[in-house]
């Protein structure tokens, strides 16, 4: 099996929820809906995400609502 965290895969959907501030069902919606970009992981169901994805999701939705100003600017090379 490829390891996906050299992809920058690093993150699991406890890890995801924690940063997006969602519960387990939403963030499976997102990565189904293609939304988040993920990879599987392991034999059982599971996914494994990128930190910038899910940051990238937060950033295009608040500013959706008209609080993405209240988001510091991305690091250079993001």
């Amino acid at each position: 099996m490829a390891d996906h965290e050299e992809d920058g895969f690093t993150l699991d959907w406890q890890e995801a929820c924690a940063l997006l501030g969602c519960c387990k069902s939403h963030f499976y919606n997102l990565v189904n809906a293609g939304v988040i970009p993920a990879v599987r992981s392991g034999s059982r169901k599971g996914f494994r995400v990128r930190r910038e994805d899910c940051l990238r999701y937060l950033t295009s939705w608040r500013g959706e609502e008209g609080l993405g100003s209240a988001l510091p600017p991305p690091a250079p090379g993001q």
